[in-house]
């Protein structure tokens, strides 16, 4: 496995890491968190939408033509293979697949991992 791979399975892992993690306040009421639970077992993470700045963008997001679209987002991981994806203002964007094509608007993010991916600004 090439160090490109090893580190983008790095970062997908640590994105679900952070997107599964609760925390313990002391505080009686429950906070609402993007990890959802069936019968006390975390559930699937959130993906395809931007919780609280960040979001994921799965395969299981992209409509049948391989597609997603979604606007402002600080944070943006793309974990998908071969999707066109178009997206409103990023700060930062990171890529755990392949042959993804995005789109943004606004200044050109930050990127981490780029792999053999294609990023190009919106045409104004």
């Amino acid at each position: 496995m090439n160090s490109k791979r090893i580190a983008a399975a790095i970062v997908g892992v640590a994105t679900i890491t952070t997107l599964l993690a609760g925390c313990a306040t002391g505080d009686a009421k429950p906070t609402p968190s993007a990890t959802a639970t069936v019968d006390g077992h975390a559930a699937e993470p959130v993906t395809g939408t931007c919780v609280d700045g960040v979001a994921v963008i799965a395969d299981r997001d992209l409509d049948a033509k391989g597609r997603f679209s979604m606007g402002d987002c600080d944070t943006v991981y793309v974990n998908a293979n071969g999707a066109t994806i178009t997206l409103g203002a990023v700060e930062t964007i990171g890529f755990d697949g392949t042959s993804n094509r995005v789109t943004y608007t606004g200044d050109k993010p930050k990127v981490t991992l780029l792999g053999e991916n294609t990023l190009t600004p919106a045409k104004k």
